[in-house]
C-alpha cells in the first residue's frame, strides 16, 4: 500500500518575522503610548504576555495543508443517482385504457360521418314531398266536360281506385254526375295512394274514404 509524501513545509524565521512585525508596529506603538502609561502595572504585564502570544500564533503556518483525500471522500455527502431520484410510483388503469382504445377504434371515421349525413339528407329530400302531400288537399275545380275519368286522369291518380270508389258512389251518383264549377278535392296517404276523395254538391260535401282493407267507403 502507497504511503502518501508529506509536503515538505518550509517554517519561516520567527525572528525575522518579529521585527518586521516590530517594524510595522512603531508608528501604532507611538499612537497609543499615551494610553499605555495610563495602564495600571498588572494590566502592562498582562497585556506584555499575552500580545506576543497572540502574534505567534497569527504567524504560525498551518502543519495540515494538504487534506487527506480519504477524509475528503469518508465526508462526501451520498449522491443518490438521477434515475432514482426520478423514479416514481405510476399506477395505470389498463382498463380505462382499453375501453378508450376501444371507442377511438369504433368510433366512426369522417367520411363515414359525411355519408350518413348525406343519406339522412337524400331520405329527407325523398320522403318530404310524399309527407307534404298526405297533410294537405288537393283541389281542382270541375271544367265544362270534364268527367270523372278526365278528372283522375288530370290529377294523376290510379283508375284502379277510381273503379273502387265508383262501387260505393250510392244511387244518387255524386261522382259520375259533376258538373261545371263544383269542387273536386283529394288527398294522399303517405305511400303516394288515394286517401279520401270529397265532392261538393248543392252546399253539401259527400266524402269517400279509405279503409284497412284498401277498399273504400262513403261518408253518412
Amino acid at each position: 500500500m502507497n504511503k502518501k509524501k508529506k509536503p515538505n513545509i518550509k517554517r519561516p524565521d520567527f525572528k525575522v518575522q518579529l521585527a518586521v512585525v516590530q517594524k510595522k508596529l512603531e508608528p501604532i506603538a507611538a499612537i497609543f503610548s499615551p494610553f499605555w502609561d495610563r495602564l495600571p502595572a498588572f494590566h502592562q504585564k498582562a497585556l506584555m504576555v499575552l500580545l506576543p502570544v497572540t502574534l505567534v500564533l497569527v504567524l504560525l503556518p498551518s502543519g495540515n495543508q494538504e487534506v487527506d483525500s480519504a477524509t475528503v471522500e469518508s465526508i462526501s455527502p451520498t449522491m443518490i443517482p438521477a434515475d432514482e431520484m426520478q423514479r416514481q410510483t405510476v399506477s395505470l388503469n389498463l382498463e380505462g385504457l382499453s375501453e378508450q382504445e376501444d371507442a377511438i377504434r369504433n368510433a366512426p371515421s369522417p367520411y363515414e360521418l359525411e355519408q350518413e349525413k348525406s343519406a339522412e339528407e337524400i331520405t329527407e329530400v325523398k320522403t318530404s314531398p310524399q309527407e307534404r302531400s298526405a297533410e294537405k288537399w288537393h283541389d281542382y275545380k270541375i271544367k265544362e266536360g270534364d268527367t270523372l275519368y278526365q278528372v283522375f286522369r288530370k290529377n294523376n291518380l290510379s283508375l284502379t281506385e277510381l273503379n273502387k270508389v265508383l262501387k260505393v258512389e250510392g244511387a244518387d251518383k255524386p261522382l259520375s254526375n259533376v258538373k261545371k264549377g263544383q269542387l273536386f278535392r283529394f288527398k294522399l296517404n303517405t305511400r303516394g295512394d288515394l286517401d279520401i276523395i270529397q265532392i261538393e254538391r248543392e252546399g253539401q260535401a259527400v266524402m269517400y274514404f279509405r279503409m284497412s282493407d284498401g277498399n273504400f267507403g262513403r261518408s253518412k
